[in-house]
């Protein structure tokens, strides 16, 4: 998760940064700052934290970062624990995209990314040369293994490129359904 292609440059992931960030889960907030923006909005499941953010920098408050505070947290413990919470989060950053008509390039670039994927596996029954794709993604996270900032073993890389692998397909799954059934809602709405 504190990986370039785990956190997608979140700043506050693994940050040793003290500044002013776009987000940042947990905190301390000013009372009167949060009951001036309506506080948090609790249709949120998840993406709570980076929905009420976004309110608060609108409004003309800053979201600081402060390295000194550190909180501990206990990733999933399985893949399949790991793919049901980012296939939340892709679904709620959609929602929270839907409601502020604003999504950074880089929340659209994983399933982008997916979709290319994807696509070039099913077309390489007649393309077979398109396979370079899904094998360079591959290669890329094998490689990003070895720039991690901590000593891993081979069952560690490989566990953390199963990681990853899980990660950003749950999270552009997620995303994408929340996606196409906020279509099919607003054209079902619309006619």
């Amino acid at each position: 998760m504190a990986s370039k292609l785990g956190s997608g440059g979140a700043r506050y992931r693994g940050s040793n940064v003290t500044g002013p960030v776009d987000t940042a889960w947990l905190g301390v907030f000013q009372r009167s700052a949060l009951t001036e923006i309506g506080g948090y909005d609790e249709r949120f499941v998840r993406n709570q934290d980076a929905e009420l953010n976004l309110r608060l920098r609108r409004a003309g408050y800053e979201v600081w970062l402060d390295r000194r505070l550190i909180v501990d947290y206990q990733p999933r413990s399985t893949l399949q624990a790991l793919g049901r919470q980012y296939w939340k989060y892709g679904w709620w950053r959609m929602q929270t995209g839907r409601k502020h008509r604003k999504l950074a390039l880089r929340q659209l670039a994983v399933p982008l990314a997916v979709l290319v994927l994807a696509s070039s596996v099913a077309a390489s029954f007649w393309m077979p040369w398109l396979l370079v794709l899904p094998l360079g993604y591959v290669a890329a996270l094998v490689a990003q293994t070895f720039v991690s900032k901590r000593d891993l073993d081979h069952r560690e890389r490989t566990m953390m490129v199963g990681a990853l692998v899980t990660m950003h397909f749950s999270w552009a799954v997620g995303f994408l359904t929340s996606a196409s059934i906020s279509v099919l809602r607003r054209n079902r709405r619309d006619g």
